[in-house]
């Protein structure tokens, strides 16, 4: 009886050996009934080392997530840079156009206040003539 219970411990001994070294990646086997066994004794040292390592499929997963996450924030948000930034200079330039239009606009109001003026100083019927025909010619 006791040499059976010291069999079974030298057996779970060298299995738990295995186990570790081929959860160190050391041993490959391709008979698949003895990789599920050596995968069975290989668990808990993966898995001690996972935690040791503060590591878990669950951690790992919340991580990829909260990194492609902040990726595709950061995409957007260098999208949405682009397109204010086109935004702001669109506006700049349409600022810029009323600037110059509302210039024209004074310009044209101020040539039209001397036009009267020279016009209301003509008194002479032929100088109103030859204007009333420079200004008819001009339009047509």
């Amino acid at each position: 009886m006791k040499k059976l219970f010291w069999i079974i411990i030298i057996v779970l001994v060298i299995f738990l050996i295995l186990g570790f070294l081929y959860s160190q990646g050391v041993i490959n086997v391709k008979w698949q009934p003895l990789a599920m066994i050596l995968a069975a004794f290989a668990a808990p040292f993966t898995f001690i080392s996972n935690f040791l390592k503060g590591k878990s499929v669950r951690t790992d997963k919340i991580l990829k997530q909260q990194k492609d996450s902040m990726d595709n924030l950061n995409n957007r948000k260098a999208k949405f840079d682009v397109y204010m930034k086109a935004k702001d200079t669109r506006i700049q330039n349409l600022e810029a156009e009323i600037i110059k239009l509302k210039d024209d606009i004074s310009n044209t109001e101020l040539q039209i206040k001397e036009k009267k003026q020279e016009v209301n100083q003509m008194t002479d019927i032929n100088d109103l003539q030859n204007a009333f025909m420079e200004g008819y010619t001009d339009e047509s």
